[in-house]
């Protein structure tokens, strides 16, 4: 089903949905689809995103569950379209889509470990955040939060809920055989182009839009997907599985070189177990040597005193005439 909506605002916006006859509320413990949430949603190499950036059809992309229920649930891909992209909604994006798919179930036929190592990966992350939160959650929101979590999940679980790598149930940690049958499941309906339900806001629809909604009265009305559009589906799937378009076009994402180690301890903060603290607090606020200059691009070193391990934070000023007169004409 395709529905279209002509959205107050200058929307370009694409929302895939996948229905699943399962809710996945339950099995929070197995994360399954936190795999193919990943798989899926990245921006690397080989990403459906890059491959949409590279013909010009979309701005951003997300992958994940969608309405979840206790007995039904979606998943859902939700696309941030250009004017191209717009233009070839139900060809050329849609066809992508299924392709992507394609080429990451071949990439874990391949190579059953692929999906093993992106749930490390995924462990290793939930690990880290959840020991090394920078901020803590006031009692006001952090109440309602554990109390919604309680429906879903049992009281052990409570604190880490959502990072099902942290769980005891379905093999805790490691990569179960229960983890690996969802994800097939999950892969395997992430094939039927015949069951997806297209949500697509644009001010040019081309669905005949004579329904009004009751409060801000936005026109909207739906079609079935035809024919031709499900063939073309099933044929860019084909593509994927078989990798005709060579094996570094779309696929599942490459190790990610910056996931933090397993086992990380924090490192003492130095101030509080030196034997002068003052001067030592002195040392550790004192600004870093510059690393490089070029241009107007100044790059400063400064070691992470804490966790021991590489990482950047990039922070770019922009001064220029145009952004203190307003921008150029038409901007905003």
């Amino acid at each position: 089903i395709i529905h279209e909506r002509v959205p107050v605002r200058q929307l370009r916006s694409l929302r895939v949905l996948w229905p699943l006859p399962f809710g996945l509320r339950k099995t929070y413990a197995n994360g399954a689809e936190r795999v193919v949430s990943h798989a899926l949603g990245h921006e690397g190499p080989k990403s459906l995103l890059a491959r949409l950036k590279k013909e010009g059809l979309a701005h951003a992309l997300s992958f994940g569950v969608g309405p979840a229920l206790e007995h039904s649930c979606c998943l859902a891909l939700s696309l941030d379209l250009t004017e191209a992209g717009e233009a070839a909604r139900y060809g050329r994006v849609l066809e992508l889509a299924f392709e992507a798919v394609g080429a990451l179930g071949r990439d874990t036929r391949v190579d059953p470990r692929v999906a093993r190592r992106l749930w490390d990966e995924l462990v290793v992350i939930d690990a880290a955040t959840f020991d090394f939160s920078l901020t803590k959650s006031s009692a006001y929101s952090t109440a309602p939060r554990l109390a919604r979590a309680l429906h879903d999940c049992e009281p052990r679980d409570v604190l880490c809920y959502y990072r099902s790598g942290l769980c005891d149930g379905d093999g805790g940690a490691e990569w179960s055989p229960a983890r690996s049958a969802l994800f097939a499941t999950l892969l395997h309906a992430l094939t039927k182009a015949e069951t997806i339900v297209v949500h697509c806001a644009t001010k040019a629809p081309r669905v005949e839009t004579t329904t009004k909604e009751r409060w801000y009265g936005v026109e909207h009305g739906a079609r079935d997907l035809s024919d031709d559009e499900i063939a073309a589906c099933r044929a860019a799937l084909e593509r994927g599985q078989s990798g005709e378009n060579g094996p570094e076009d779309l696929g599942a994402p490459e190790p990610n070189p910056y996931a933090p180690e397993a086992n990380l301890e924090r490192r003492p903060t130095p101030w509080k177990v030196a034997a002068d603290p003052t001067n030592a607090r002195r040392a550790a606020a004192a600004a870093p040597p510059r690393f490089f200059r070029s241009g107007g691009v100044d790059c400063w070193w400064k070691a992470d005193a804490v966790f021991g391990q590489p990482k950047a934070y990039v922070t770019a000023k922009i001064a220029a005439p145009a952004l203190g007169n307003g921008g150029p004409a038409g901007w905003g």
